[in-house]
């Protein structure tokens, strides 16, 4: 009977043992696939992190070719306006200040007739409320003068002419 005791007893603990021996296995088999999942997820956002840097250095090229776009479009407007101006001044026409605050110009200088310049640049269609602010006496037939207009540039025009 001792035996037979014995023996089931140790039957029983082996049962226990294997049953025991179960729920770990379960355990350990989810606890692999959550671990294989996330190595995933962590190369899935290794290579998109790899990307959002690709992406911004293009971003930061893009930039800096739109800023030197910018820079040549108002050089050009520049060597546009200065062309307008030197089409339509006379010789007699010296320029000594020239300031540019977006569309508003400011020149200061001398000349003969600068009301007469004046004129003619308010006949141009790159150039609009242009006004003789100041006109003072100087050394001979030349006179001080102070004009301040604004700069219709190429884009703004209906027509897109120069003059």
């Amino acid at each position: 009977r001792r035996i037979l005791t014995v023996a089931a007893v140790l039957a029983a603990l082996l049962v226990l043992f294997v049953l025991a021996s179960l729920p770990p296995e379960r355990y350990l088999s989810k606890l692999s696939s959550a671990i294989e999942k996330t190595d995933h997820d962590i190369q899935k956002a290794r290579k998109n992190t790899a990307t959002i840097a690709v992406l911004q250095r293009q971003v930061q090229s893009l930039e800096s070719i739109s800023s030197a776009i910018e820079a040549a479009k108002n050089q050009s407007r520049l060597v546009e306006l200065f062309d307008v101006l030197t089409r339509l001044s006379p010789d007699h026409v010296v320029i000594d200040e020239f300031r540019l605050d977006d569309r508003k110009l400011f020149l200061s200088g001398h000349a003969e007739n600068p009301e007469d310049w004046v004129i003619q640049l308010q006949r141009s269609k790159a150039l609009e409320n242009v006004r003789l602010t100041s006109v003072l006496a100087a050394e001979k037939a030349q006179q001080r003068f102070d004009v301040v207009l604004s700069v219709r540039w190429p884009s703004e025009r209906v027509d897109n002419t120069d003059d």
